[in-house]
């Protein structure tokens, strides 16, 4: 049996492993543990150096985790590009670790970023400890606690949850612990009471782990009819997600956000909003790759994107949103019908029309939106003529797009997109460069981008141009 354990900065996470390890004879893999390890193996000392130079050594020419920790949580663009270095390499030890574990018969995975790394397929049940945001900023300092922003949400966690853990900080949390790991020894099978089927289990499942609070139930419990509108679209094996992340303002728009189709990006995306923004998010991962579907052309796959689209903005709306955007540039390609949608290219293309020189625009983007000359169209309406690479330099682009997606983005992929852009626009001519990828600016925020490009070339970031743009909409600013 190997279960995770995981939850948010500060909820206690070492304490229950503790509790397994020293009472239920547990094997513990520690993803900090194993990620402190290995940020001194030379090959990963190295790649981290190349981004973050030897300023992050100290003196005994170890990588400095106090000074690194300071400069990925003050910038989430740094964050992603450090886990795109260690993520995999977690990964792949702890893959490496659980062969060396072939014969335990009880082990634990333990870590906030189980799922992020790629590791939740691993454990039959993953039990998420849960707290308050006063009680971990009250536990762990203000200066840790800061570091909730840049992980999932509450409610995401929950969502992915097959027990759940209160830690009120006292010796409650220490009898929950016992409670969960007693169940799942006596049977190995757990029920999910925070996800989408709260509602089925029978009453007296429900009661089984009187830690899982009635609230918490009762909030998430909510979410099931709403859910129920996309269902029918959607493979069961990994539901949608709904979460709130921040309540709505009845005197404010409330914008609704349909994400999902590249988790960082998304995550990229919803911290570039104030504080005080009212957002509803929908992140159904079930849509179908957008690049994929318009290169095979198949119009079945068009309808059904479209289709998704739309009832997951009805979910949105059922929750309170007035108007629409998604964090996906090549999905606005399939909105044909869907109201009050604020385009996202629309928007980019408006504000390249404004600029003074317009005459040199080129598009970094998927295959797919290329192909299907959303930009260049748009842009035309606009008086923009949006040069577009040949097919070879957009499968550098894509190249690097995926790989960031799945956490492994080098050197050699980031000096193929300078590449491109120093072909097209020149090393001395001004220029203007869209970045039509949500994973793009992510890309182009890499330091080692910045010391090998034209100084005369603005990028466009078409989320950075949509929130502008949705901030006056929904009355924040």
């Amino acid at each position: 049996m190997i279960i995770g354990i995981t939850g948010r900065v500060g909820v206690g996470k070492s304490k229950a492993t503790d509790i397994i390890q020293k009472y239920f004879g547990f094997v513990v893999v520690d993803l900090d543990v194993v990620g402190h390890g290995l940020l001194e193996k030379k090959d990963i000392k190295l790649k981290i150096i190349e981004v973050f130079s030897n300023d992050i050594l100290d003196k005994n020419e170890c990588v400095d985790r106090a000074k690194l920790a300071q400069i990925v949580f003050a910038d989430v663009a740094k964050l992603v590009m450090l886990n795109s270095i260690i993520h995999p390499e977690i990964k792949k030890k702890v893959e490496s670790l659980l062969v060396d574990y072939t014969n335990e018969s009880r082990i634990a995975i333990a870590g906030a970023l189980i799922e992020e790394v790629g590791l939740t397929s691993y454990c039959n049940k993953t039990l998420v400890i849960d707290a308050a945001d006063a009680a971990i900023k009250m536990a762990v300092g203000k200066k840790k606690s800061a570091r909730l922003k840049f992980q999932r949400s509450r409610e995401e966690y929950l969502n992915r949850a097959d027990y759940v853990v209160e830690n009120s900080y006292d010796d409650d949390y220490y009898n929950g612990i016992v409670s969960v790991i007693k169940r799942l020894i006596k049977e190995q099978v757990g029920v999910h009471l925070v996800s989408a089927e709260v509602l089925d289990v029978d009453s007296e499942e429900k009661q089984m782990v009187s830690v899982v609070s009635g609230a918490k139930k009762a909030v998430l419990a909510s979410y099931k009819s709403k859910i129920d509108a996309v269902k029918a679209s959607c493979d069961q094996d990994h539901k949608p997600l709904i979460l709130d992340v921040n309540p709505a303002f009845k005197t404010r728009k409330v914008l609704g956000v349909v994400g999902g189709m590249g988790p960082l990006a998304t995550h990229y995306f919803l911290n570039m909003f104030p504080d005080d923004m009212p957002i509803k998010v929908f992140s159904n991962t079930q849509i179908p790759d957008r690049t994929e579907v318009l290169l095979s052309g198949d119009q079945s796959q068009v309808q059904k994107i479209n289709k998704m689209l739309k009832d997951s903005c009805d979910v949105l709306a059922e929750l309170g949103a007035d108007i629409f955007v998604i964090s996906c540039n090549t999905a606005y390609y399939f909105v044909d019908g869907i109201d009050s949608l604020v385009n996202m290219i629309e928007v980019t293309c408006e504000a390249v029309e404004k600029m003074s020189d317009k005459s040199n625009v080129l598009l970094l983007s998927t295959k797919g939106i290329a192909k299907a000359g959303v930009y260049q169209s748009i842009g035309a309406k606009f008086g923009l003529d949006i040069v577009l690479p040949n097919d070879d330099d957009i499968d550098a682009v894509m190249q690097a797009i995926y790989a960031l997606k799945a956490g492994c983005l080098d050197g050699e992929l980031i000096k193929a997109c300078v590449d491109v852009v120093n072909a097209y626009i020149g090393l001395d001519r001004a220029g203007v460069v869209i970045l039509g990828c949500t994973e793009l600016p992510i890309i182009f925020s890499d330091p080692r981008i910045k010391k090998s490009l034209n100084s005369k070339i603005t990028f466009i970031d078409p989320m950075q141009v949509l929130v502008d743009k949705l901030i006056k909409c929904t009355g924040v600013r």
